[in-house]
């Protein structure tokens, strides 16, 4: 039998409980309220739901995959599945994947995605490249490895170039880098170019600079190297080397492997070669024998112009040029020399500094001899300083005067042979070699007196005096001419008169478009043009004798008057002198490539009526003076 489960309300005994009809708009209010009810819930469960899955995610990657997946695609190339395009090398059959080879070169990737026929095909021939080298570069298409061996390094970069495969021609760069010497340089260094290796052509060139005479003894290739890439190294700025003759020898060498081809082009590259800092007696015995410079005429002009340059007949400010400068491996710069003058209103100064103007140190020289003379006058000639000028203490016992000499090489003072005549206040200026003395006073007033002075002889003669007498005048030595700007005595009118040493005659100048000037100002040659420094003002103007015209200039940041001027690595400097307020230290420089002045230094102290003049000096890397 089975018996029956009663449940609380149910069966017979429960009690029936009266229902109640509720009216349908309760039923559509309990049916809404339920509605919203279960849709809030919905709504925040998911909510939850969300904001746990946001919580709860986790990445994986695998660091292998990359590799994995390139080891499979090699497998595959190997296998020969799912390839779908066949590059043929020579004899030589590569399959491999589109989709590897445009991921890792331009070169396909261009080919594939363009319109060309090849974007479609399923066969590519490709030339220019063996069929070990492709065999690399697809190596490392699937891999990112390639084996580079002195064998193969010049074949993979240059197929690397030509299919793009940037990383690898950088890494073959990199092989060659580190194997550069003497015997492989040059070769190199063409290969680089030809082949867009920036970094490996800069570090051979580099290589070759810093050993030129290394590589040119070492090198089987320096003979066949081309005339625009000889001259790239021996003109270079920074080219190490012990003297300048191994630079001509050098380029002998290299003319006398081709003698037929490339003596015609020898002066062109002798022009870079700067003969003037050879050894006078090896240009003599060597240069000038040499027949092959010999039957040159353009060579014998370079030739000649050495030898001006070692009689001093040559003027590096009047007429600029690369050969006349040392090489900075000689370690050898120009310097401006400051000679006496005044300090602190008339205590006359004895001290002559010697200004490095590229490392702004002084170095002190041996002090002028002599230094109570007033009125006299400072010139360079070579590297030698010479001093000229009268007053009662430096005439000698038979009434003339003396010439002072300073050796840069020994940093000593020297008597030279004396002056004619005893005049004061002379004019003093080289040309072609020789000092020329103008003018001057003596006790009846202005003298036009002119001498010159010969360094190897040691002799001064009279030569044609000028037109007309001056007492306030400025000189300069231009395109081979003498030019004198100033007044006669009684006088405010500015003359200008013209000395041409050819001809050994005076002549005056047409002076009615000079500009007006109230004191007569310092004058100093720059590049065929004559600058003229006012006294009185920051006012410069510059003459062009060739063109007989005045050319306008930028003024000076201050005022100089009674300072100095010289010219060194092409530009003016005019340091010390009165300016608007009291005596003044300070140096300005004037860059003719600009039309611009700016101040370059100062000097040591305060100083006026001094005289500055360039030379050649050795740098000197201690006991520096700032």
């Amino acid at each position: 039998m089975f018996g029956f489960l009663h449940l609380p309300g149910y069966g017979p005994s429960a009690r029936r409980r009266p229902r109640h009809r509720k009216t349908s708009s309760e039923n559509n209010k309990k049916l809404l309220n339920t509605l919203n009810s279960e849709t809030s819930t919905l709504s925040g469960t998911s909510q939850q739901k969300k904001m746990a899955n946001e919580e709860d995610v986790f990445t994986f990657q695998d660091p292998g995959h990359p590799d994995h997946l390139m080891s499979g695609l090699q497998e595959l190339r190997k296998e020969c599945r799912f390839s779908d395009v066949i590059i043929c090398v020579g004899a030589t059959e590569f399959p491999c994947h589109r989709v590897v080879l445009a991921s890792a070169s331009s070169y396909f990737k261009a080919m594939f995605s363009g319109e060309l026929r090849e974007s479609l095909a399923t066969k590519i021939v490709i030339h220019s490249v063996s069929e070990s080298i492709m065999e690399l570069l697809l190596e490392f298409s699937y891999t990112g490895r390639v084996d580079i061996t002195q064998k193969n390094v010049e074949a993979l970069l240059e197929a690397a170039n030509l299919f793009q495969f940037g990383t690898v021609r950088e890494a073959c760069s990199r092989y060659l880098q580190q194997r550069i010497d003497a015997s492989n340089v040059l070769g190199f260094h063409e290969f680089a170019e030809a082949h867009n290796c920036t970094e490996l052509s800069e570090l051979a060139k580099e290589f070759v600079i810093d050993n030129f005479l290394e590589v040119f003894q070492t090198s089987g290739e320096f003979l066949q190297v081309t005339q625009e890439r000889l001259v790239e190294y021996i003109s270079d700025v920074n080219l190490q080397i012990d003297k300048e003759e191994q630079v001509y020898e050098s380029v002998m060498q290299w003319v006398r492997a081709d003698v037929d081809n490339r003596l015609s082009i020898l002066h062109k590259v002798l022009e870079h070669v700067r003969l003037p800092f050879i050894n006078p007696r090896y240009l003599v015995a060597k240069v000038e024998t040499e027949p092959l410079i010999l039957s040159s005429p353009a060579c014998m002009e370079l030739v000649q112009e050495a030898r001006r340059y070692h009689v001093f007949d040559y003027d590096r400010a009047d007429q600029p040029n690369i050969r006349m400068k040392p090489r900075p491996c000689f370690d050898i710069s120009e310097a401006m020399v400051v000679v006496g003058g005044c300090s602190g209103g008339d205590t006359k100064l004895a001290k002559v500094d010697c200004y490095d103007p590229k490392n702004n140190a002084w170095h002190t020289l041996s002090d002028l001899p002599e230094y109570n003379r007033e009125g006299y006058a400072v010139v360079a000639l070579g590297n030698d300083i010479y001093v000229t000028g009268t007053t009662d203490e430096t005439i000698t016992s038979d009434g003339c005067a003396t010439t002072w000499k300073y050796s840069t090489q020994s940093d000593r003072w020297m008597t030279m042979a004396p002056m004619l005549k005893s005049y004061k206040c002379r004019a003093t200026v080289v040309l072609h070699g020789q000092i020329y003395l103008l003018g001057g006073t003596d006790i009846n007033g202005p003298v036009a007196d002119v001498e010159r002075y010969d360094p190897f002889s040691n002799s001064w003669e009279e030569v044609q005096p000028m037109i007309k007498a001056m007492n306030d005048f400025t000189v300069a030595a231009c395109r081979g001419k003498l030019y004198v700007n100033g007044r006669s005595q009684g006088s405010e009118k500015i003359l200008f008169q013209c000395f041409d040493p050819s001809t050994d005659t005076w002549n005056f100048i047409d002076n009615s478009v000079m500009p007006e000037w109230s004191q007569v100002p310092q004058s100093i040659t720059l590049n065929g043009l004559i600058y003229y420094l006012r006294d009185d003002s920051k006012e410069v103007d510059a003459y062009d004798p060739i063109a007989n015209q005045w050319v306008e200039v930028a003024p000076m940041k201050a005022m100089h008057s009674s300072g100095s001027v010289c010219v060194i690595d092409g530009k003016i400097f005019v340091s010390g002198g009165f300016g608007e307020l009291a005596e003044s230290n300070l140096i300005e420089c004037y860059d003719p490539t600009y039309d611009k002045w700016a101040y370059s230094g100062s000097l040591p102290e305060p100083r006026c009526y001094h005289w500055c003049v360039s030379i050649l000096k050795k740098v000197e890397h201690g006991d520096e003076e700032e």
